[in-house]
């Protein structure tokens, strides 16, 4: 299914959230996932959002081995 705004397949915003999941669960610390879900659901607005897809769409993750994800670090200007 495309994504809507600007034709995006579904494979390109489903893969990251994937892999980060992966990542998730074979790192899974129950008290470090309650903090992050609760502090994402008090500060992740649509804005936030919006700005990470973007980010990501333009800087993918990667996956440097089974265990490290790797996030590009944001240049400033």
């Amino acid at each position: 299914m495309p994504y809507p705004r600007d034709g995006l397949a579904w494979d390109h915003i489903s893969t990251p959230i994937a892999q980060l999941w992966s990542y998730t669960m074979s790192h899974y610390d129950a008290n470090a996932m309650s903090r992050t879900w609760s502090y994402m659901g008090s500060h992740v607005t649509a804005k936030a959002i919006s700005q990470i897809w973007s980010y990501t769409r333009v800087h993918p993750l990667k996956c440097q081995n089974n265990y490290t994800l790797s996030i590009p670090e944001v240049q400033s200007a």
